[in-house]
């Protein structure tokens, strides 16, 4: 029996196996946010990163003396101490249930060897924008060397590559690597590189690229001022204009770009060009039409800006707590509708419902959140400008809301849907994200598939047309990381 004391610390979501030997010390960390989900793909680790900073699964490393192995650093630890004893062999185990942890294994004294149910980090490889009120949309993903990818509508920079146009296959981003994150909002787009700095493109009138200028259109990524840690990145917009978020490894939030609907959340309804604190104590950001959400390390949620997504009727200028939520760990927001999952994997919605973007069989909109009767075991949830999105453990994905332009997934473009229907034609799916009219989602072999409007190249499949159920992006020349 290993008697000498010991703690594994842990979010939620991971199973994990323990066997250290018999050191005098020894801990076990997982931090926050990434999207570990029971019975998913298992990974070994015995010791290094990968060449993405992440735990690869079906690959073994050798753990020897005295490190510190960083598994990945995505956002800031949120540690909940858990001690374990061991049987007569040495072995631990426990199991944690909740979403978006990363790893880091620290030891001091002898070897450690972890086995962890792992998904990919949610969100971080695959990134979405568009001006939601003319439905131009753009696709992002990343590839294996941590360059960026764009396809879709261009006219203020969005592809990143020194032009103005649009494309109807991935182009890649120029002067940019290292990057671990993508995410884009209203017609501009913000990228996070393993340094932890922020950099951007696109429009910027309204100081969406947060360097202090007001460029309109900024067609090759610029650093985004005055913020650095930065571990995750969220933007939010409607009709071109938009807001970008950034959370740094204290747990600050960050806000910069057009506040004229409250989206910068400072407590003002004007424009700032550079990055400002507008929160502290936070996990998760998220950014909707025109509205930001928080996760903070208590579970509760934080929102502001247009109508609806705060919990109110008002549109507000400042941060405020979504009432009626807790145990919450992850995030997303719509068009105005807001999203949570809870510790237990249940869904929760509040605000619009015109379209059945609650997927709770009806299309009554609500100020408070509620649960969704229709799905459980949920890991990954995003929004689009009038429809919901949610993957499930086993790796399907729900589609429910607005269905016009074959967003659902499920071969129809004739009628919404207020309860959720199955995304046709994939499986294994990781992560999702959606810009106004248009889904994305990366499978666990590392395809990118993408459905609903076509227009202007947002498919990614080199054609104009709608599709109502998932094509691949064309990947001409790269790949997204497989988890």
């Amino acid at each position: 029996m290993w008697a000498s004391g010991g703690t594994v610390n842990v979010s939620y979501g991971t199973e994990i196996s323990v066997n250290p030997g018999n050191p005098s010390s020894g801990t076990l960390t997982v931090t926050s946010s990434l999207v570990m989900a029971p019975n998913s793909n298992v990974a070994s680790i015995q010791g290094l990163k990968d060449q993405y900073g992440n735990i690869c699964a079906n690959q073994n490393y050798t753990l020897t003396g005295s490190a510190t192995v960083l598994l990945s650093v995505w956002t800031q630890p949120v540690i909940n101490p858990i001690p374990f004893s061991t049987d007569s062999s040495g072995n631990a185990s426990l199991i944690t249930q909740s979403v978006n942890s990363d790893a880091q294994i620290t030891y001091s004294i002898g070897s450690l060897m972890a086995t962890y149910k792992v998904w990919v980090p949610q969100n971080r490889y695959i990134g979405a924008g568009g001006d939601g009120s003319s439905g131009y949309n753009n696709g992002y993903s990343l590839d294996s060397s941590g360059h960026v990818w764009a396809w879709g509508y261009g006219s203020y920079g969005e592809m990143g590559n020194g032009t103005q146009c649009w494309v109807s296959t991935p182009v890649k981003v120029s002067n940019l690597s290292n990057v671990v994150a993508v995410s884009a909002g209203g017609c501009t787009t913000f990228a996070l590189d393993s340094s932890g700095h922020v950099w951007s493109w696109g429009y910027g009138s309204d100081g969406e690229l947060g360097n202090g200028q007001t460029t309109n259109a900024q067609t090759t990524p610029v650093q985004v001022a005055n913020i650095s840690n930065i571990v995750a990145i969220a933007g939010c917009g409607r009709g071109g204009t938009g807001v970008g978020y950034a959370l740094d490894s204290s747990g600050n939030v960050w806000a910069w770009g057009c506040g004229s609907n409250g989206a910068v959340g400072d407590g003002e309804w004007s424009n700032t060009d550079i990055p400002i604190h507008i929160l502290s104590g936070c996990t998760a950001i998220a950014g909707g039409g025109n509205a930001g959400l928080a996760l903070d390390i208590n579970g509760h949620v934080w929102a502001w800006g247009e109508a609806l997504i705060n919990g109110t009727s008002n549109t507000i200028c400042y941060t405020q707590q979504v009432t009626g939520l807790s145990n919450i760990i992850s995030i997303a927001a719509g068009g105005e509708t807001g999203y949570a999952i809870d510790s237990s994997g249940n869904m929760w919605t509040w605000g619009y419902n015109g379209d059945g973007e609650f997927g709770n069989g009806n299309i009554n909109s609500a100020n408070t959140p509620a649960k969704n009767p229709y799905l459980s075991n949920i890991v990954s949830i995003a929004g689009g400008d009038s429809t919901g999105y949610a993957i499930d453990s086993s790796g399907r994905e729900w589609a429910y809301g607005s269905g016009g332009n074959g967003q659902l997934g499920n071969g129809t473009t004739s009628t919404n849907a207020c309860v959720p229907v199955q995304v046709a034609n994939i499986s294994n799916v990781v992560a999702i994200t959606s810009s106004a009219n248009t889904a994305h989602a990366l499978d666990s072999s590392g395809r990118v598939w993408s459905w609903g409007s076509g227009f202007l190249g947002a498919l990614g499949n080199g054609a104009q047309s709608d599709s109502s159920v998932p094509v691949q992006v064309i990947q001409g020349g790269w790949s997204a990381p497989s988890p």
